[in-house]
């Protein structure tokens, strides 16, 4: 990897510590739904999912959050419009490859040093309104989420597409194979909570 990024006395000068409310709220908006992804495709799905997920009959899929969506979205917020070290603000997502150089230098582990230093009032604001700023997104996504995983909506779908005995069969089976992806999702959650799994492929040794 080559040079890490560094956050300069220069920068942080120049840094802004505030993003208006009306600019939150934008932000939020614009980039909620590109958080969200169908399960199957986070944690993978084998062919039942697959046709079900497709399905010519079947229910629309399960959403989830997308952890790396949203991480690449905030990372960008933070360059962008706190630190202004990328200058096209136009760009909220930034790439995985500028993502890992960007993440792998820890620039809010740099901010929070400066908490000691001149600019130690402008580190705990920047840091205070950045998490603000999450919390924007946070609300946003989840609001998203309801939507497209409301059970009723979601159902009354599926029956819309539903025009013989058949295929009112291959609804209900989608709607068995729904329950049955959100329990396992709900049980794969709960072994992460307990320690039961780390939330992703083991590292190959």
């Amino acid at each position: 990897m080559g040079e890490q990024f560094k956050i300069t006395h220069e920068m942080m000068a120049k840094a802004d510590t505030y993003i208006p409310v009306a600019t939150k709220e934008l932000i939020a908006s614009t980039v909620a739904r590109a958080c969200v992804k169908p399960t199957c495709m986070i944690h993978g799905f084998d062919e039942k999912d697959e046709a079900y997920y497709n399905g010519e009959w079947g229910l629309p899929p399960v959403y989830c959050e997308s952890a790396s969506s949203k991480a690449r979205i905030m990372m960008t917020v933070l360059c962008v419009y706190y630190l202004h070290a990328w200058g096209d603000d136009s760009k909220l997502m930034c790439d995985v490859e500028e993502y890992d150089a960007m993440a792998s230098a820890h620039i809010l582990n740099q901010i929070e040093r400066y908490k000691s230093g001149e600019f130690r009032e402008k580190a705990f604001d920047l840091l205070s309104d950045y998490r603000e700023m999450e919390k924007y997104l946070n609300s946003a996504i989840y609001s998203v989420l309801r939507e497209l995983n409301d059970s009723p909506k979601r159902i009354m779908e599926a029956l819309g597409n539903t025009a013989t005995p058949e295929g009112l069969a291959q609804t209900l089976e989608s709607i068995k194979a729904t329950e049955e992806a959100i329990q396992a999702e709900n049980e794969r959650q709960e072994e992460i909570i307990h320690g039961g799994e780390e939330g992703g492929d083991e590292p190959e040794q």
